[in-house]
Order: C-alpha cells, then structure tokens, then sequence
C-alpha cells in the first residue's frame, strides 16, 4: 500500500490477490486498489462484491465507489 502510493508499486500484483483464499487478504487488496484509485482492479471488484465475506464486500463497494468508474453504478446499487 505505502509503495502504492509513492507510485512504485504495480497493481497487478494486487488486483489478483483478490482471488485469495483468505479473506482478509482479499480485504486489504480492495483497500488497496481503492486508496489507489486504481482502475486495473476494476473487474476483480465488482467481483467481489458477491463475496462471501462482509468486510471484503464492504471495501469492495467502497473501492468501487472511489475509483468511480461508470460500468460500477449498477453493480453497486444492486449490492
């Protein structure tokens, strides 16, 4: 995340930790990729919005919401 935002690190790394099995991994990864404003994690979050576990939903909606990509809106009011 600190690499993040000195703008070193790649976000593709994190985007697929979205897919991990832990899910607070996957939590911290939609953190991430929100605090980022990152548009690559895109597709993994609207994704994770159907995720089993609240918390990774949760970041997930608010990364969604903080990149601010139109294709988002729909899958955000449904949730």
């Amino acid at each position: 995340w600190q690499l993040g935002l000195q703008g070193v690190l790649h976000p593709q790394p994190v985007a697929f930790l979205l897919a991990d099995p832990n899910p607070e991994i996957r939590a911290q990864a939609a953190r991430i990729l929100g605090d980022l404003r990152e548009p690559m994690g895109t597709q993994g979050l609207m994704s994770a919005l159907g995720d089993d576990s609240p918390r990774v939903r949760f970041l997930a909606a608010i990364a969604l919401g903080r990149i601010g990509a139109p294709e988002t809106f729909e899958p955000l009011l449904k949730l």
